[in-house]
């Protein structure tokens, strides 16, 4: 979408001159990644989200296919990112975070309990508990 703006300007730009081109909405929160995603960080667990909002702009049912086709408009372009944190041992986090960062691909063997934290839900949810061989860390919203 950049590629028509002038050089410097960005859409952020655009929308604080003139207002928002997507309609209001609630968000809706899906991880970054399509599963869920997060980085061990500095003693946290950090989840990404995007808000996969698109307008809806018309409808239109063909009846030989019994299928419904939609145009779409506007796409929320928002993010957001939950962090969780712990109270566990700079020993223990700093094993879990290198176990973690010396994965190709993603570490679901290290992931012992996962329940995503989702933006807006509320100050108490989400968990994520993860171990090596000789340490484990556990992540929450409230350590």
């Amino acid at each position: 979408m950049t590629g028509n703006l002038p050089p410097g300007v960005t859409p952020a730009d655009i929308d604080r001159a003139y207002g928002s081109s997507v309609p209001s909405h609630d968000h809706e929160w899906v991880p970054e990644s399509g599963g869920p995603s997060f980085m061990l960080e500095d003693g946290a667990a950090i989840f990404n989200y995007t808000c996969r909002f698109v307008e809806v702009t018309n409808t239109r049912h063909d009846p030989k296919r019994d299928e419904v086709y939609e145009e779409t408009g506007a796409e929320c372009d928002a993010t957001e990112s939950v962090r969780l944190e712990t109270d566990a041992n700079d020993a223990a986090v700093e094993a879990v975070e290198m176990a973690f960062h010396s994965r190709d691909g993603p570490p679901t063997d290290l992931v012992d309990y996962i329940d995503p934290p989702v933006p807006g839900r509320g100050p108490t949810d989400g968990k994520l508990v993860v171990s090596t061989d000789e340490h484990t860390v556990t992540y929450t919203r409230n350590p």
